[in-house]
Formats: structure tokens, C-alpha cells, sequence
């Protein structure tokens, strides 16, 4: 378990791929929302986190808790936007890995 002081405690949750998404709650007029944050690490080691569920929901850190820290700042600001520009809600539903072909990917 991850938490910081002032924030909701979070959770790892893998899936079949090895792949590790996030549970991120944030608190907007004391109701709780859940989002998914998908986590990579980029060539330089820094990990980047996206929220599929929001537009251009995007935040980076040098740790995993520093990014989760910035991505809940920017969950904040892009429901904000949100309630701005009333637009489609759109339900994260899963991450899916698909296998190609190496000799048809390059031909």
C-alpha cells in the first residue's frame, strides 16, 4: 500500500500481461471517484502515468509516489475541464495485449 499524508490510500493492481495499472481515488465535494492509471517508465527513468478515462490526463515523476502525486493534481484539473466542457463520459474498460507478427510488421 502506497499513501501520503491528505491523500487516499492506493493500490497495485496487475493484470495477466505483467503490465501494472494503478486505482487512483481522488476526492471532488467529499465524493470519491475511482480511475485507472496506466504506469510505464520512459528511456530516461522517469514514470509516466496516463488516466484512459480523461482526455489528455497525463503526469510524470522520478518515483512511482511522485507521479501518483501529479497525477492526482492533474485528475482534479481535468475534471474541472470536464465539468467546463460537458462531453461523452467515457468508461475505462481494460487493457488488452495483442501479438503480431515480427516479419509482418517489417514488410
Amino acid at each position: 500500500m502506497v499513501s501520503e499524508p491528505g491523500l487516499s490510500s492506493t493500490k497495485w493492481i496487475p493484470d495477466s500481461t505483467h503490465t501494472k495499472h494503478h486505482l487512483c481515488d481522488t476526492r471532488r465535494n467529499n465524493m470519491q471517484r475511482d480511475f485507472y492509471v496506466i504506469i510505464e517508465k520512459d528511456e530516461d527513468g522517469f514514470f509516466v502515468g496516463e488516466v484512459p478515462a480523461l482526455k489528455a490526463c497525463y503526469a510524470q515523476g522520478k518515483t512511482i509516489d511522485e507521479m501518483l502525486k501529479n497525477i492526482k493534481e492533474v485528475i482534479d484539473l481535468c475534471l474541472e475541464d470536464q465539468q467546463e466542457v460537458s462531453g461523452s463520459n467515457i468508461e475505462f474498460i481494460g487493457v488488452q495485449k495483442v501479438t503480431i507478427n515480427d516479419n509482418l510488421a517489417h514488410a
